[in-house]
């Protein structure tokens, strides 16, 4: 393996990463070489992803065993191209989560178990609280506002993260609370019912009907290559098994490398390819060609400043 990345190494782009599946009994290992080839500094993450089925560790005692690991490096930590992914909010986490309170006619209450099992809840309704204020070396906007018989200041050093016109909108729209001087704004969970995606990925299998002993899902290898590429890139893999990231590169619009030292998993992957069914994507830019993007799906989010000053949603 050690010289397998000294080669990827050479290869890569100074923008580019390597990703390096492995289960618990190695990681350690496998660890302390990537740190020797690419350096300690440059582990952008290690990333627990969950597998087919669990199973005790090879001595048959201690917990069943339910994740591998994905073990990501930059070539340089300090170019390393890393793009934002976004997964749908997880509802009942949320509801046991931050967004504990509802608000409706009757005024404002704690989430219950019986909301968090209610399909209908409307969860328009549903918020959390956060901060309306920012730290300043010269506070600006200091006023006191009055919500709901209670006066709120910002904590010292703070001002409003907007003018006084724009806290009485927000007071206008209902987005204000009196209970907290530190937390008085009010983000429902529709503003943006998505979360950026961290490195626990406890919704992800192993591929149900492998041909090799380890063999990826398309969802893990998926989100490595969402992160760190864009369309037009160049993905290459030195352990080509049975030809996922090659597909999944195919699928997304990446050019591809793949290769093997068994000419059987070779000819596993050509057959796969070749006879594999993508989906079309219209690019973002037709005379630009695939390097421009495709047409992605889009969502609008509202944020305090945005509802303050009467814009438009960021999307």
């Amino acid at each position: 393996i050690r010289d397998r990345l000294l080669l990827t190494k050479e290869l890569l782009s100074d923008e580019g990463s390597v990703f390096v599946q492995i289960n618990d009994n190695n990681l350690h290992l496998i660890k302390a070489v990537m740190d020797e080839v690419f350096g300690y500094d440059n582990c952008v993450n290690i990333i627990p992803f969950k597998k087919r089925a669990s199973f005790l560790s090879r001595f048959g005692k201690g917990l069943f065993e339910l994740f591998d690991y994905i073990i990501w490096y930059a070539k340089d930590i300090d170019k390393v191209q890393v793009n934002t992914l976004y997964v749908e909010a997880n509802k009942t986490e949320v509801l046991r989560g931050e967004f504990r309170y509802y608000d409706d006619e009757n005024g404002i209450r704690n989430i219950t178990e019986e909301d968090i099992n209610n399909p209908k809840l409307d969860l328009s309704k549903v918020f959390r609280t956060h901060s309306a204020s920012k730290k300043s070396k010269n506070p600006k906007y200091t006023d006191p506002i009055k919500i709901n018989g209670n006066l709120l200041i910002p904590p010292s050093g703070h001002e409003w993260k907007t003018d006084p016109k724009g806290l009485e909108r927000l007071k206008q729209l209902n987005r204000l609370v009196g209970n907290s001087p530190t937390r008085p704004y009010k983000i429902y969970y529709t503003d943006f019912p998505y979360q950026i995606l961290n490195n626990l990925w406890d919704d992800t299998l192993a591929e149900q009907h492998p041909i090799y002993a380890v063999q990826t899902d398309e969802l893990p290898i998926q989100r490595c290559l969402l992160f760190t590429t864009m369309p037009g890139d160049l993905v290459l893999d030195i352990t080509c098994g049975s030809g996922t990231t090659a597909y999944v590169a195919e699928q997304w619009g990446r050019r591809w490398i793949t290769c093997d030292t068994s000419r059987v998993s070779i000819t596993l992957a050509k057959q796969r390819l070749m006879t594999a069914n993508f989906d079309y994507y219209e690019l973002a830019y037709p005379n630009e060609g695939v390097g421009s993007g495709f047409k992605y799906k889009s969502a609008k989010r509202l944020k305090l400043e945005i509802l303050a000053n009467n814009l438009e949603p960021e999307e």
